[in-house]
């Protein structure tokens, strides 16, 4: 008896906790769970109808169930249960075979009619076929994110106060449908096109961004046609394929940026080295992919690199060692004076090259560059990070390089990439490690380590 008293009162305090703690509690748990506890009383069935983040998840909810009760009976009865609050988060992560489009909409038809605020649709084993017209012209909508959708937009399209856009897996059917899609988002800040595409892979047409309140924009999609970029208020891009064409306005207002370029063909050169010379303002940049590459395929790449930009102080290179490769490198830290951390990655070994040859050539090419001039190149730099080295002697010498002029260096971490454990390599490693801790240091308080 004494037991059963103390259980109830337990419960007794859980259930009389005030409803905004109650709803606190509730809203951390899965919805799943969150349903279970309609069961403890009257007052957690109303703490339960007032859930403003839903979120259905299939797999979840069939691991949970174990077959005692269909998917779309519970999506029914939660949503029946709900009151007329409105809604801050609506999310769907389906089976798109198991769920047919018209139970899809209905759902997210009473997410728009409870002014949803932001709209998460996931789908697997298929594409969304048409979602309803309704979500297109949701006047309260902030964010949506859209998964593995056939996208067909109705006529009319307005999104008035929606500041991120995320588009995974969705494939176009119109050649206009971006350009339509994008300008109904007046207030857009942020933009993300992942593995996007167009149902005909044929089409001819631009994928113009142009929205004016954009801040932050990311492309990761081979597939697409030519992307031409064009707002005056962007600070972050990453960008993932094939050049895109951005406008100099787009690229003075940069300040983070990380393009990783899939195709070293010469036709590309114009449009990477435009974007690197745009680039007067950019913080930290990351080049990854065939940009460098890129670069290097023009034989006067130093007339189309940009003369001074004093706001750069993070730049991360993918990079061959190459002559040309390295001939770019050098131009690059030349061009940034006050550039504080380098991090380079070896993508493939080469041809052994010593640096001295490389100076020595670029003089009988016309270059300007002389060792002697590289001391007030890195006079800022104070980390340095070099990824996958193979310890070729190029690789070496431009360790050795940096090393003798880096006067303020505090940090040298060099990542190894030989084959760990292999008896013959670790003592190649050892006398890698042994010849790079002999190297003179301009910066006496640099720290190596080789790993």
């Amino acid at each position: 008896m004494k037991g059963n008293c103390s259980a109830q009162q337990t419960k007794d305090m859980i259930s009389n906790l005030p409803e905004p703690i109650l709803s606190r509690i509730v809203s951390l748990l899965p919805l799943e769970d969150a349903i279970k506890t309609t069961s403890l009383s009257k007052k957690w069935l109303n703490v339960c109808t007032s859930l403003t983040n839903i979120e259905f998840d299939q797999v979840k909810f069939e691991r949970w169930a174990r077959g005692k009760r269909q998917f779309k009976d519970f999506v029914n009865q939660t949503l029946v249960l709900h009151g007329g609050l409105d809604i801050d988060k609506f999310s769907i992560y389906i089976d798109i075979g198991a769920i047919s489009m018209s139970n899809v909409n209905s759902w997210i038809y009473f997410a728009v009619n409870h002014n949803v605020k932001e709209v998460d649709i996931a789908g697997y084993y298929g594409y969304f076929e048409k979602l309803p017209c309704c979500l297109f012209t949701c006047g309260t909508l902030r964010m949506l994110t859209l998964e593995y959708v056939n996208l067909q937009l109705p006529t009319m399209v307005g999104l008035p106060k929606l500041k991120s856009l995320k588009i995974k897996f969705v494939r176009f059917f119109d050649e206009n449908s971006t350009a339509q899609l994008f300008s109904s988002c007046p207030l857009l800040e942020e933009l993300v096109i992942s593995n996007c595409c167009f149902k005909d892979m044929n089409v001819s047409c631009i994928v113009e961004i142009s929205s004016p309140s954009l801040k932050s924009v990311t492309v990761l999609s081979f597939y697409l046609p030519p992307v031409k970029i064009s707002t005056s208020n962007l600070c972050n891009i990453r960008y993932y394929g094939n050049p895109p064409e951005i406008c100099l306005e787009t690229l003075s207002s940069l300040s983070n940026v990380d393009f990783e370029f899939t195709s070293p063909l010469r036709i590309y050169y114009t449009r990477a080295s435009a974007i690197l010379m745009g680039l007067q303002n950019v913080v930290r940049m990351v080049l990854r992919g065939c940009f460098i590459e890129l670069l290097s395929r023009n034989e006067g790449s130093s007339a189309r690199l940009p003369t001074s930009c004093f706001s750069l102080e993070y730049l991360q290179l993918d990079v061959k060692p190459s002559k040309e490769q390295v001939q770019v490198v050098i131009l690059l830290l030349r061009n940034y004076p006050n550039l504080k951390h380098l991090r380079i990655s070896v993508k493939e070994p080469t041809r052994r090259l010593n640096l001295h040859e490389l100076w020595q050539g670029q003089a009988e090419e016309g270059g300007q560059l002389e060792e002697g001039s590289s001391m007030d190149i890195l006079d800022h730099l104070k980390t340095v990070d070099v990824e996958s080295f193979g310890g070729s002697k190029i690789e070496l010498d431009l360790v050795r390089y940096l090393l003798k002029n880096a006067n303020i260096l505090e940090k040298l971490n060099i990542i190894y990439s030989g084959k760990n454990g292999k008896k013959d390599d670790v003592s190649r490693r050892s006398r890698i490690n042994e010849e790079i801790s002999s190297f003179t240091k301009a910066s006496l308080s640099a720290e190596i380590s080789f790993s």
